[in-house]
């Protein structure tokens, strides 16, 4: 099963080189976006980029939504490429358009973060007045963090306790499926006046063909104050045939601060 799902990624990869130009008999054209015709390389590159992010920390081991429901296998992938190259210019601007309005309509600001490059590159040429939009509406609104459970009161006493909370940095492609995780969980506990112990773990999930985690790129984490822990992480996804020659790259972070009392509050992005 695992030599046959590597060699499914492997014949994506080959397809999507051959495709690109980047091996002898590919298709090489212009510029990817501000083309009255969209390119193949502009139609894979909106196929495979990371579109948007979406973040909900929650508490212990189950998340409240299943993400793992958004990942497709690697012959979906090849099937999409197949149809998205065989699409009219006409039909795929509209599915495109069609696929972002579906995003803005269903996603409350405060959980999610638009990709900037997948903005720049894909959107502002191709729907300038959606491009406007998100950045007048989504981007100022969920510039301000997420609050999960409660910030520190002024109060001087805490009842002792302990949590564990996941804060998780999922990567989503405009039609809805699931790229990639970054994932942040902190074990914490406190007294009745500070923080006691802290324990924090990062790991990765890669969900489409040909995206690789290539590790911690910054990580930072100390006392603000005795009621108070700050923990910084920026992991490296990249896109290619292997991990030694990408073709672009991804960084997505997590800052979270942590407090006496069981409160957080964090931001997420790329």
């Amino acid at each position: 099963m695992k030599r046959e799902v590597i060699k499914g990624l492997v014949v994506v990869g080959l397809v999507f080189l051959v495709t690109m130009g980047l091996f002898p008999g590919g298709i090489v054209s212009g510029a990817y976006s501000n083309e009255t015709a969209f390119s193949p390389e502009f139609r894979l590159k909106s196929l495979y980029m990371g579109a948007y992010l979406v973040s909900f920390a929650y508490d212990g081991d189950t998340p409240p939504y299943d993400f793992h429901k958004d990942i497709r296998p690697p012959e979906w992938w090849k099937q999409e490429e197949a149809r998205v190259l065989s699409l009219s210019d006409e039909e795929f601007k509209g599915e495109l358009r069609n696929n972002l309005e579906k995003i803005i309509a269903h996603f409350d600001p405060s959980c999610m973060q638009w990709n900037k490059e997948f903005l720049e590159e894909i959107v502002k040429g191709a729907f300038p007045d959606l491009y406007n939009y998100i950045n007048q509406v989504y981007v100022m609104k969920n510039s301000s963090g997420i609050q999960s459970n409660l910030q520190p009161s002024n109060a001087t006493n805490y009842t002792p306790g302990s949590t564990t909370r996941t804060f998780p940095n999922i990567m989503y492609s405009n039609l809805g499926n699931a790229i990639g995780g970054f994932f942040c969980r902190i074990d914490w506990s406190w007294d009745t006046t500070q923080i006691t112990s802290v324990l924090p773990s990062t790991w990765e999930e890669v969900y489409a063909p040909l995206w690789w985690y290539q590790g911690i790129v910054a990580n930072q984490q100390y006392y603000v104050s005795p009621i108070t822990f700050y923990k910084y992480v920026k992991g490296w996804f990249s896109y290619g045939v292997s991990p030694g020659y990408p073709i672009t790259s991804n960084y997505p972070w997590l800052d979270i601060y942590v407090y006496a009392g069981g409160g957080s509050f964090y931001t997420f992005g790329l």
